[in-house]
């Protein structure tokens, strides 16, 4: 099975997630694995660590008004920070959330990632880094430091550091600014 969760909130509203460790560097890697998944109107996401062998670090599932600040991502198979689109429950809408002064350190394809709606939501201050050749499919990939689906209306994103380094590895592709 590789569905595995750390922490899974999926019900109420404004919840605290505050503090955990959520580490599979000793597990079976669980590519569709979430460290953190919240389900919760405006969540507070903070002061988490999430290392090695999950798909995901911390999923939001398209609810609005999460606030993700102060969490370390490292060694995820896919994405840090997702922000999903679950259009079956009508769970698209990630507006008015705010994504602060998170670390994100070599997940595969994507820092962060706004699947759903984000207008009004706010990336600041997040530091987000990748070395080609940590994966081993690294010539087939492109990696994108903050992607975007959609267009967002009112959102801000600004001071987030973005930095690809190490040794050059043929075929490996980095887009280092916002797509959509």
């Amino acid at each position: 099975d590789n569905n595995g969760m750390g922490l899974s909130i999926t019900h109420g509203d404004g919840a605290v997630i505050q503090n955990n460790i959520v580490d599979n560097s000793a597990g079976t890697p669980q590519q569709n694995g979430i460290g953190i998944e919240v389900i919760a109107r405006q969540a507070k996401v903070e002061h988490n660590r999430i290392a090695n062998g999950l798909g995901y670090g911390i999923v939001v599932q398209g609810i609005p008004g999460s606030t993700l600040a102060y969490n370390t991502i490292s060694g995820v198979l896919a994405e840090g920070i997702r922000f999903a689109c679950d259009a079956g429950r009508n769970r698209c809408d990630d507006s008015g959330s705010t994504v602060d002064s998170n670390t994100v350190s070599n997940a595969r394809n994507a820092g962060i990632d706004f699947d759903g709606a984000w207008t009004g939501s706010k990336v600041l201050s997040n530091t987000i880094s990748r070395t080609p050749g940590t994966w081993p499919d690294d010539g087939r990939l492109v990696f994108t430091g903050i992607k975007a689906s959609r267009p967002a209306t009112g959102s801000d994103i600004r001071a987030n550091k973005i930095t690809v380094s190490g040794p050059g590895l043929a075929g490996f592709h980095a887009d280092e600014t916002v797509s959509g």
